[in-house]
């Protein structure tokens, strides 16, 4: 069959000695083009395959081009009848392995290594992944500003001053980091006068406050009276007459005042000439001064940010290069350097690679351009070669460059493409006496949706390619039409509110998708559902899931919404600091343990401590969490916990070993392995033990979330080998789950039996036989101009707009001068990517296009699809077929059902069991089971250094005697043995230690303690307490109230409250008092709850009084 384009492809394959940019459509075959053009350079012994480079922008890409150019190149030596062309081809292939293919970041470190002395770098250098060169960015802007501060920097200071902070340059900080060739110019920073603007605003106030009642209807929908209340608020605030406070206030009437009468009547006899007035007055008011003092302010502001931005990007590059560091900026700007100024290396070059092939080309950026068409430029052996060259003017070699991209799906400029560099590209090489060469025919589409496409584009596209916008060209068909195939429509009413609409279509669309799957129309795979933006993404996913459809999830940010990844971070943060008590509980309530709060309290109350550095009670292994044993096998089925979190760390319940404290022992055995085993080595561990990598598998049809822990294992190893700490994985994972750029990775990449979700700018060079264009509740216009650069030859500037975005609105902060009219000429560039987006996303269907639309979207309010309602207007509505073959239930859903049937009645007769012996109140004394002795061997090198090992009795004896101190305010020695000798009668074991109990009571005479009781207003000696708690605050079972009582040695009044001190007189090694206080920490918070019951005052301090050691810790 000869194809419409039939003469253009010839020409690809035949005219090697022309530089060709091939525009190729939709579907149209570009990378089989590219191979073809290779394997027949490799035939006609034109090209020798150590002497090409094949350039891609993606390693899936490369590596499709290498195995196509292969297959390409097997297919022609078995249809090759001339011996000389067969032997090439078998060379070739023989050489295959020398052939580079890989992306224009790998090519151009390719190109530093072989020349890394010319190039100015060291030959060891690495290079930065995407994520590993945010993490070292985030770290150098962190690191810069610590140093300003430290400097005393006056531009930092003047920024701060201005109401900037450096968190509001965060973004802007990245985007001058990524146009890292780009000049940003800053000028003087000179602030305006506010004086007069001041004094201009008070008048204006002065005019306008009497007409504005005190008290605004709380519903008002005036923007007047909205803005006036906001402003008179504002005003009473700005008492320091600020230059920042002024520019806030003045930012309130940045705008063209609208008054709404029905909010006035009543207030003034006749609205109509109030409206005139305010109008009138706040008009002029935002002409004459607002608007030009705020354009002043703005310019000011960004001369000081831009100037701060530019020396904190060449910090981070300094940085960078001290490390022996590249990111993918800095292989293609030296690999341009090194070909611009190094004439020699240039030409050596130019004879290795000889014939370069490029792939998406659309999506190119001026430096990858410039590398390309230096080392494709003809520069003759007679000819002394220039110093330095401007890339923009070179003539490339005859048939040195071929080029393969279709401007129309020009989508990422963002990312640095630029469609007016392909453009300059495109007439660089027709002046070489290249051609450009259209290929229109689709593969991919039937007639019906081709149709459509060429109907909806000819007026999108013109006819002629433009600066922002390439010509269009049509899609012919070579596919027959289908059965019902074209284009469907997915209506949702007006009435359906926005907050409802994407789980609306998310189940419409999930329904239709299982109906095909279960009438045996279509598979899994045939499914493809493109959302505008990735916000909703997991609505549609969940839609899926709950139809047992397996799917996978792409998209920029998806990985930062796995709840398994969030839960994973959580508790490497508490291994990584294993006294964050906050940071362990919430991981004991979390689904590794789902321990209920009622557990977690009981724990605490019995004088458990959450962190991992301490033995748990009640673990009948004495000893430091390095020693225990490594925890049971997890169990074969979970179950739920009291906490409705399946527990991942069965135990069996054991009366001794609650389930607070066997979570705590299993955690101190994780954080053993995370000191024993590297970072990423432990993670895998515990993922392993767990079952959690298992759960995160089975949980999801696509096994999503198990594919985000692997790829947060693989982030923490990354982290691990750079040099980096547990801490410095954990904290690295957690920014990338709250960062907006980390693309969710599925468990099984590539499989073709998932329904593929994902947002717009994933979709370009994909497929489907059913395409759904969905979310339609979301916004259709392009994002704001925020950046604008302007390029002359190999000299490029820059212009930032920098803004403040909080509760979905925005701040202006700074702009440069002239930023209106630039701003207008970037968004004629991103209304056209706009319209290419849309182009992108309606050539994706093979068979069937199906567009979700809201009746309610409008073209003042446009949904991302809007733009086709006139082409829409015909297409039949999407009818959800019947289903003829028998969906199937899973059996092991039916089996889950049956056990967990099972599971829920034992579990309410074990229920019905306990609430029969559960008495109707419970009874608990504060100082229960925690009054213990320290045991040391008399062996021990650190053996008790003051006071005789002698129990309790001893610690009773000095108790009697201190309350008798305190009672009578003074220390009587004589008194004190004689009290102390009526006390021991009977006990000849405590005879021989009166002496050491009554000088121990002698040294709370030399302390702050004695003094502050002795003059305190009120002070209380043994002072006994009983108070009801209820099942929120007591040690309960089954929610039942607890009678908590206890004795509390001291307790005095204070300037500021009320003092709780216990005496201890436990028996201590050197430096065992703060082991001590924190043994006894959660008795003194009880006898602070029940102080302030009896009391009603929560203004109470504990300490502890270390008999033995003489000391006096305040614990709160």
């Amino acid at each position: 069959m000869t194809l419409p384009d039939q003469a253009a492809r010839e020409l690809i394959a035949s005219r090697l000695d022309l530089n060709l940019l091939v525009e190729a459509g939709a579907g149209s075959g570009k990378t089989e083009n590219l191979a073809q053009r290779m394997a027949a350079g490799i035939t006609e012994g034109v090209y020798e395959i150590e002497a090409m480079a094949a350039v891609t922008f993606t390693r899936k890409a490369a590596a499709e081009l290498r195995g196509r150019f292969q297959q390409t190149l097997e297919a022609r030596l078995v249809d090759e009848p001339v011996p000389e062309k067969a032997a090439r081809i078998r060379a070739a292939l023989a050489l295959l392995e020398r052939l580079f293919a890989g992306t224009i970041h790998a090519f151009c470190a390719r190109l530093l290594r072989e020349r890394p002395v010319e190039a100015g770098i060291a030959p060891g250098f690495t290079e930065l992944d995407e994520i590993a060169d945010l993490e070292q960015q985030q770290q150098s802007w962190r690191e810069y500003l610590s140093r300003e501060r430290a400097r005393g920097s006056g531009t930092l200071r003047a920024l701060e001053a201005a109401g900037v902070q450096p968190k509001d340059l965060d973004d802007e900080f990245a985007r001058v980091c990524l146009f890292e060739e780009v000049e940003f110019p800053s000028g003087d920073a000179t602030p305006p006068d506010p004086d007069p603007a001041w004094r201009a605003l008070e008048a204006m106030w002065a005019d306008l406050g009497p007409r504005v009642p005190e008290e605004l209807p709380a519903d008002t929908r005036c923007d007047v009276q909205k803005r006036a209340k906001d402003f008179r608020w504002r005003l009473r605030a700005a008492r320091s007459r600020r230059p920042a406070d002024l520019t806030a206030l003045l930012t309130i009437w940045d705008h063209t005042p609208r008054v709404t009468m029905k909010w006035w009547e009543g207030l003034t006899p006749n609205t109509r000439v109030l409206r005139d007035e305010l109008q009138e007055l706040l008009g002029r008011f935002r002409d004459d001064i607002v608007t030009p003092y705020l354009t002043e302010w703005r310019r000011y502001v960004y001369d000081l940010a831009i100037e701060l931005l530019v020396d904190a990007r060449d910090y981070a590059r300094d940085l960078r290069f001290s490390r022996l560091a590249l990111n993918y900026g800095d292989l293609l700007q030296r690999a341009a350097k090194l070909l611009r100024e190094q004439p020699d290396v240039r030409r050596a070059l130019q004879g290795k690679y000889r014939w370069l092939f490029v792939d998406e080309f659309q999506d190119t950026d001026p430096i990858q351009a410039e590398v390309l068409l230096l080392l494709a430029a003809h520069e003759t052996e007679k000819r002394k070669p220039a110093r330095r060259v401007d890339w923009t003017r070179v003539r490339p070699r005859p048939g040195a460059l071929f080029v393969v991209g279709d401007p129309k799906q020009s989508i990422f400029r963002f990312r640095r493409a630029d469609i007016e560099i392909y453009d300059q590209v495109r007439r660089i090489i027709e002046a070489s006496g290249g051609q450009t060469v259209p290929l229109e025919v689709s593969f991919r589409a039937v007639p019906a949706l081709c149709a459509w496409a060429n109907e909806v584009f000819a007026t999108v596209f013109p006819d002629a390619p433009t600066p922002p916008q390439p010509a269009f060209h049509r899609l012919e068909p070579v596919r027959a039409d289908a059965p019902a195939a074209g284009v469907r429509v997915l209506r949702h009413e007006a009435s359906v509110d926005r907050s409802e609409l994407a789980g609306e279509d998310a189940a419409r669309i999930a329904d239709y998708v299982r109906s095909e799957i279960a009438a045996g129309r279509r598979r899994p795979g045939d499914f493809l559902i493109l959302t505008r933006i990735k916000r909703n993404l997991a609505v549609y996913a969940a839609a899926l899931e709950r139809l047992d459809l397996p799917v996978e999830v792409s998209g920029a940010g998806a990985f930062g919404d796995s709840e398994h990844v969030r839960e994973l971070a959580a508790l490497l943060r508490s291994l990584a600091d294993p006294d964050d008590g906050v940071a362990l509980v919430g991981v004991l309530r979390g689904p590794f343990f789902g321990i209920s709060d009622e557990q977690l309290f009981r724990y605490r109350q019995a004088g458990g401590s959450f962190t991992l550095t301490r033995p748990v009670i009640g673990d009948p292994v004495e000893s430091s969490p390095e020693a225990i044993p490594p925890p049971p096998p997890p169990a074969r089925a979970h179950r739920q916990s009291d906490a409705g979190q399946p527990n991942l760390f069965e135990v069996p319940d054991e009366p001794s070993r609650p389930a607070a404290e066997s979570a705590l022992v299993e955690l101190q055995a994780m954080y053993r392995w995370t000191r024993q085993l590297p970072a990423a080595a432990a993670t895998e561990r515990i993922l392993e033990r767990t079952g959690f990598l298992a759960l995160a598998a089975t949980g999801t049809p696509g096994g999503a979330d198990a594919g985000d822990l692997i790829h947060a294992v693989d982030r923490v190893r990354q982290v691990a080998e750079d040099g980096g700490t547990l801490a410095e994985a954990a904290a690295a994972l957690t920014r990338e789950i709250e960062g907006s750029d980390v693309e969710s990775l599925p468990l099984e990449p590539g499989r073709s039996d998932v329904v593929r979700v994902m947002n717009l700018h994933k979709a370009k060079g994909l497929e489907a036989p059913v395409v759904f264009l969905a979310d339609p509740g979301t916004s259709g216009g392009s994002r704001g101009v925020g950046l604008r650069i302007e390029r002359d030859g190999d000299r490029a500037v820059g212009f930032l707009r920098f803004v403040r975005r909080r509760n979905f609105a925005e701040t202006v902060l700074g702009e440069p001068d002239g930023w209106a009219d630039r701003a207008a000429a970037e968004r004629q560039f991103l209304d056209c990517e706009e319209d290419r987006l849309r182009y992108v996303a309606a050539t994706r269907a093979m068979d069937l296009l199906v567009v979700s639309c809201w009746e309610r979207a409008t073209a003042k309010k446009p949904g991302p699809w809007t733009a086709f309602d006139a082409a829409l207007a015909g297409a039949e509505a999407l009818e959800v077929g019947e289903t003829t073959v028998p969906v199937a239930v899973a059996p092991s859903s039916a089996a889950g059902d049956l056990a967990a049937t099972a599971e829920a009645a034992a579990s309410e007769r074990q229920a019905r069991l306990r609430r029969a012996a559960t008495p109707a109140w419970a009874v608990e004394s504060v100082t229960g089971g925690e009054r213990h002795e320290i045991t040391v061997r008399e062996d021990d090198p650190a053996r008790l250094l003051r006071g005789p090992a002698t129990g309790m009795e001893w610690g009773e004896l000095v108790h009697r005697l201190l309350e008798d101190a305190l009672r009578r305010g003074e220390v009587d020695t004589a008194r004190l043995t004689r009290l102390a000798k009526w006390l021991t009668f009977g006990k000849s074991e405590l005879a021989t230690v009166i002496h050491e109990a009554v000088e121990a009571v002698e040294t709370i005479t030399e302390s702050d303690l004695w003094r502050d009781a002795l003059a305190a207003e009120t002070r209380h000696v043994e002072v006994p307490f009983a108070v009801l708690e209820d099942a929120a605050e007591g040690d309960s079972t089954d929610g039942l109230p607890t009678v908590c009582h206890g004795v509390i040695d001291l307790v005095y009044r204070t300037a500021d409250g009320w003092a709780i001190v216990d005496h201890k007189t436990d028996q201590l090694c050197e430096g065992g008092t703060e082991a001590l206080a924190d043994r006894y920490r959660g008795q003194l918070e009880r006898y602070v709850d029940a102080w302030r019951a009896v009391t009603g005052d929560v203004r109470v301090t504990t300490g502890l009084h270390v008999v033995r050691a003489g000391e006096i810790r305040w614990t709160s």
